[in-house]
């Protein structure tokens, strides 16, 4: 899988939050009637990745916010969210996701 992403990782306490997006939605705004969603790099960080390092990463995370078709469908792929949990702003899809490791 040749596809790129943007990540950053925070760390609050017991948490180990995920910021990740797609390469092709970063820097980008979408919104719908009810939604923003500004996928920004103070938020989403400026390192790009690979697909080795984001399943590192999706290996670390207790919460997650991923934007973008191709890191979505990864998660949806590896069991991380179910299809159904998966909102779209312009034909966007945003999960987010928390779980206890």
């Amino acid at each position: 899988m040749a596809n790129k992403f943007f990540a950053k990782v925070y760390r609050c306490q017991d948490e180990v939050i995920l910021a990740a997006c797609d390469q092709d939605v970063h820097g980008k705004t979408f919104e719908n009637e009810t939604m923003h969603l500004e996928v920004d790099s103070l938020f989403y960080g400026d390192e790009l990745i690979d697909h080795d390092d984001l399943v590192s990463l999706f290996n670390t995370f207790t919460i997650a916010n991923l934007v973008g078709s191709n890191i979505v469908k990864h998660a949806i792929d590896v069991g991380l969210v179910e299809p159904d949990n998966i909102i779209n702003i312009e034909g966007v899809p945003h999960a987010q996701i928390a779980r206890t490791l």
